[in-house]
């Protein structure tokens, strides 16, 4: 692995702009109390990304913030996409539990013993 490769940073959460904003100012108003592993733990990502996000200084243009919030919206529809879509083996095989399952319980139900 070359020096490059290794220095790379990709978190395995990412946030959002706004939710940035809320750790730094969460950050800013009270640091003693949101310390960085408080805040890490709010957020539920790593004390190192809570660290580079408050070390962060980036704010971005008002183009390059459209840009990015378009693309999340886009990597959000394209993963909603892939929950909603069963596939025929998973559809054919639930209608027949279904059925079975109606089936059963009409007869175990209404058993008098």
């Amino acid at each position: 692995m070359s020096n490059e490769q290794q220095s790379k940073w990709q978190p395995k959460k990412r946030l959002s702009r706004i939710a940035m904003n809320q750790l730094r100012d969460l950050y800013a108003m009270s640091p003693e109390h949101y310390d960085i592993p408080a805040l890490s733990e709010k957020f539920t990502i790593s004390q190192e990304a809570v660290r580079r996000i408050l070390k962060s200084k980036f704010i971005p243009t008002h183009e390059i913030a459209q840009r990015q919030e378009e693309n999340r919206y886009k990597a959000m529809g394209e993963r909603q996409k892939s929950f909603r879509k069963p596939s025929r083996d998973n559809k054919n095989d639930s209608s027949k539990l279904t059925k079975n399952r109606n089936h059963n319980s009409n007869n175990d139900h209404y058993k008098k013993r």
